[in-house]
């Protein structure tokens, strides 16, 4: 490896690493221009974990531990209304306000945003009142973007350098072993760009808040791009749209960056894969400890305001055994550990422990890898799937609002199993 970035890789005996890179006579060079190197790609972390990693990455990772720790604010319930409304008015190609509103009403009133709602001692129309706000910028953006309202000029259109033709997915999940990320994205849409021959399919984040094109959220839009080119041609670019203005970029997915996000990637994975640390002592008896986390980043202003400061905090008395003033969060710490003694931690510690080991055990089965490492034919062998299935085209069938039906056969050339089915 020729870059500094590669050179802080951790890499032990048994890892699995999966080289993207050119061979010539068996070996390849992984440098700034070219190549990349993923770590147990099997392991998928989400976009929005590892790009949230960049400030801190000890609390990327025990969020991912402890899920559930955040609890989700109005803000939170106000972005995810939205985001909801936005897909729904592209893939209605709703262009007017009444359109937009009428749309709205459905969304607050299902169940799962009422239950938010209730939650965050919010009312349908406090909601309705914030989603109004966004409508003129949804407007607005439709006018210089998209080609779907019949009242917009086509002066105003050729104002833009973007036009989005089409809507080829809302929210479409991504699984991808070959960078060892997944994630779910706003909208997967198709669009002509200035200077650019043809259409080019390409992913879309949405955000509600603040325009600030911070590195977090460039790079969550780059892994999206890198993930899209998994089952389609590669973008190498993606759109990052901020509604509150609204205000577009498209943001490339430069190699360089690529490298930085996959070696982020990297080193979470060597932390969440070594949770459990096993040693066999001189009688043979072997004893499980947990693993180290990333250093605090000592930060009182960001951290007293972290969801994860107690967990954190326990790691760093009874796990890390960090000294009062060794990290200069002493005070802190011990105003964040105040309300426990040492019988509770000493608790907290062996249940992560008994959790890590279930985790553990679990992942050395390798259930969810084994779509993507083994044959369809050898886990319909195991009765885990249905092989060589092929969707008929005039099967599909709704059966409701965002419901349908789909039928598939079996593809003459697959052997016929008797399916046996694990209840």
């Amino acid at each position: 490896m020729r870059d500094d970035l590669g050179l802080d890789s951790h890499v032990q005996e048994g890892d699995t690493v999966h080289v993207l890179a050119e061979f010539k006579d068996d070996v390849c060079y992984i440098t700034d221009q070219s190549g990349l190197l993923i770590i147990n790609p099997d392991l998928l972390l989400s976009g929005t974990t590892v790009v949230s990693s960049v400030f801190c990455m000890r609390k990327s990772i025990l969020k991912e531990k402890f899920k559930g720790c955040d609890s989700r604010n109005v803000q939170m319930l106000y972005g995810s209304i939205i985001h909801s409304v936005f897909q729904q008015m592209l893939r209605k190609k709703l262009c007017t306000a009444e359109g937009i509103i009428q749309e709205s009403t459905t969304i607050v009133k299902q169940l799962s945003n009422l239950l938010e709602m209730y939650a965050n001692q919010m009312t349908e129309d406090k909601v309705m009142e914030e989603i109004k706000s966004y409508i003129p910028q949804m407007i607005s953006w439709l006018a210089q973007y998209t080609r779907f309202g019949s009242s917009f000029t086509v002066k105003k259109q050729s104002d833009s350098d973007v036009q989005v033709t089409k809507v080829c997915d809302i929210e479409e999940n991504m699984w991808s072993p070959r960078y060892g990320i997944k994630g779910k994205i706003d909208l997967t849409v198709e669009a002509r760009i200035k200077n650019e021959p043809g259409t080019t399919t390409l992913p879309l984040e949405l955000k509600t808040g603040k325009t600030s094109y911070s590195v977090e959220h460039k790079g969550q839009v780059t892994l999206y791009s890198m993930m899209c080119g998994d089952r389609r041609k590669d973008p190498q670019k993606g759109m990052l749209l901020y509604l509150k203005e609204p205000s577009m970029k498209i943001i490339p997915a430069d190699h360089i960056h690529q490298k930085g996000l996959i070696q982020l990637r990297n080193e979470m994975a060597y932390y969440i894969s070594r949770q459990v640390i096993k040693s066999t002592e001189d009688s043979e008896q072997k004893t499980f400890t947990l693993g180290r986390l990333p250093d605090p980043i000592s930060n009182i202003r960001a951290c007293q305001k972290c969801p994860q400061l107690i967990n954190c905090s326990i790691y760093q008395r009874q796990v890390e055994g960090r000294s009062a003033d060794s990290s200069g969060m002493s005070g802190l710490v011990n105003e964040s550990l105040g309300h426990l003694n040492l019988d509770h931690m000493t608790y907290f510690i062996q249940w992560c422990l008994m959790l890590d080991l279930e985790s553990q055990l679990g992942q050395s089965k390798k259930t969810l890898a084994d779509i993507w490492c083994k044959s369809s034919v050898k886990r319909e062998e195991a009765g885990l799937c249905l092989s060589g299935m092929v969707l008929l085209s005039e099967s599909c069938e709704e059966i409701g609002q965002d419901a349908v039906v789909l039928t598939f056969s079996r593809h003459s050339q697959y052997p016929k199993y008797v399916l046996i089915l694990a209840v």
